[in-house]
């Protein structure tokens, strides 16, 4: 965006504490503003947790907007002002479809440190991030039996999580329905297709979007 970068170093959550006056919370300029999740949210219980692994509750305010939207705004407001700012988020989103959010190294997955994350309030929680959600595509055994060339196209058929957060955010941003949105992303994108068809039924396919 032709801006100096303001933290070139900073890769992990454990570089945050010496940038906290970078992300200066305006109500406690001694202390660094984290954006969590809205209060009850499950992504809100899990952060809190990770605030105390990650030992950034010396020095940044937990602050948690009243709802999802309150959440999208300020860091909506914060890109378009090219102000740095620093929140938790999923994927896929609008706004990271909108946004280019570079997200911060914290240590892996386990299922023993994911333990005092997830639906815990212990006092001595170890770092973790999530784990990977798996999303599955469920038949009818009927339809399965009827149709195998179609169940062995649905099974091959995976799209990346940067291109679904465009599409999302396509969708938000012009109310494109989403069969519309589906119909460009094939046009734009034949390289994933292709990969799902034999020859011959790609190129047919291909003469359809035309």
């Amino acid at each position: 965006a032709g801006l100096e970068p303001m933290a070139p170093d900073l890769k992990s959550v454990t570089d945050l504490p010496k940038y906290k006056a970078l992300f200066k919370d305006d109500e406690d300029p001694a202390m660094g503003r984290f954006y969590n999740c809205p209060t009850g949210w499950s992504c809100e219980a899990d952060n809190n947790q990770r605030l105390k692994a990650y030992g950034l509750s010396a020095s940044y305010t937990n602050f948690r907007p009243g709802t999802g939207a309150a959440l999208d705004s300020a860091i909506t407001s914060a890109f378009q002002r090219r102000q740095p700012i620093v929140f938790a988020y999923w994927a896929p989103s609008s706004i990271l479809g909108k946004f280019k959010a570079i997200r911060l190294e914290e240590p892996a997955w386990t299922e023993k440190c994911w333990k005092t994350i997830h639906a815990s309030k212990v006092d001595d929680p170890c770092g973790s991030a999530s784990p990977a959600t798996t999303l599955t595509t469920e038949i009818s055994g009927e339809f399965a039996k009827s149709d195998p060339a179609i169940v062995a196209l649905v099974a091959k058929v995976s799209l990346p999580l940067h291109d679904v957060n465009v599409a999302i955010a396509d969708m938000a941003d012009k109310k494109t329905p989403a069969a519309d949105e589906a119909l460009m992303y094939l046009r734009r994108h034949p390289e994933m297709w292709k990969s799902w068809l034999p020859p011959q039924q790609a190129a047919r396919f291909e003469a359809s979007l035309k």
